[in-house]
């Protein structure tokens, strides 16, 4: 196997060698003359192409470039950069990026061709892929290649990109929504209310004895000369907990756990964007995150990204380690119906 993928970019040059041989001989039974201004037209080709092909891969630069974030199984889009650093142009240089389940990504189409790239600049190609795995994805390298202007030798140039990306669980909107309506009753959590002071916004009164001494405008008082004070609006904010039960040894397979996160991750979605709630997220064996606001997603989907079944929990809050704030359960066994 190793023999055939080192003769593999000699391939076409081993078939024009072996033309070359049999005309060379019907040329010498024949003594016809102009089978050998063939045959050195066929010899100068061969070395030609394998010089150019050499020769455009020198100096070549490729880096490449991953999103952040990304979620499993929905496409993506990678950025490859092919840099020339010299003075001539180069054509014909294609990136074979990989395509394993190995790294979690995979690429479609796995190649990009750039057909020309001026001197002294570079080209700039999208590549889409589709994360297969949850978790971080790496691409530790790839191959750049050229196959000159005829085809007939191709010379392949490794280099490392060890670039990565951090794929969260697949999110489906509907699963987040029928979820969410099964604990829609008149008890649920999802009716649990925190009322609390919005210190952004306020109106303005006259001072009225009992008022806290906190609460006057100082600035506004000393230039009109009598107490103001400022009183702040209330806002209503809504508070859920998810908890997930991350332990490896109730688990038969890593699927049930990951269908469980997608499932988390679907309603934790649902309730921050469509319920405007205040979402903590707490395990049994991963540290606690609040979402507060929209703009907090981000870490909520880093915080699903890197959860993973551990062999024993960090039990905090008695036998099952549950928060006292996750009102949904998900783990074996758990209807991810609300806590009671």
């Amino acid at each position: 196997m190793r023999i055939i993928k080192r003769i593999e970019p000699f391939g076409r040059l081993i078939f024009l060698a072996i033309w070359i041989s049999l005309l060379f001989a019907i040329a010498t039974n024949i003594q016809a003359g102009w089978l050998y201004v063939v045959i050195s037209f066929l010899i100068i080709l061969g070395i030609a192409s394998a010089a150019i092909s050499v020769r455009s891969l020198h100096g070549i630069k490729v880096g490449i470039s991953l999103p952040e974030l990304c979620g499993r199984g929905e496409p993506a889009t990678a950025v490859v950069t092919i840099e020339n650093p010299g003075r001539f142009s180069r054509q014909m240089i294609r990136v074979e990026l990989p395509n394993s389940d190995q790294n979690g990504v995979t690429f479609d189409p796995p190649n990009l061709l750039a057909t020309s790239i001026p001197a002294r600049s570079s080209v700039r190609m999208n590549a889409r892929f589709v994360p297969a795995r949850r978790g971080p994805a790496r691409i530790e390298s790839a191959t750049v290649s050229c196959s000159g202007p005829t085809g007939l030798y191709t010379k392949r140039r490794g280099f490392r990109a060890s670039v990565s990306t951090l794929v969260y669980p697949k999110i489906i909107i509907s699963d987040g929504e029928a979820l969410a309506a099964e604990a829609s009753q008149e008890s649920s959590p999802l009716n649990r209310r925190l009322i609390m002071e919005d210190p952004y916004h306020y109106s303005l009164r006259e001072y009225v004895p009992g008022d806290s001494l906190r609460r006057i405008h100082w600035k506004l008082t000393a230039k009109r000369n009598e107490p103001i004070v400022r009183v702040n609006e209330s806002k209503t904010f809504g508070l859920s907990g998810i908890y997930i039960d991350n332990i490896r040894s109730r688990y038969h397979s890593e699927e049930d756990f990951e269908k469980l996160l997608e499932q988390a991750a679907s309603l934790a979605r649902h309730l921050l964007f469509e319920r405007g709630m205040s979402v903590t997220l707490s395990a049994a064996a991963a540290p606690e995150l609040t979402v507060e606001t929209h703009e907090m997603w981000e870490n909520a989907l880093r915080w699903f990204a890197l959860i993973r079944l551990e062999e024993t929990a960090a039990e905090k809050n008695g036998e099952t380690g549950i928060s006292e704030n996750a009102e949904f359960v998900f783990g074996p066994g758990a209807d991810t119906a609300p806590v009671a």
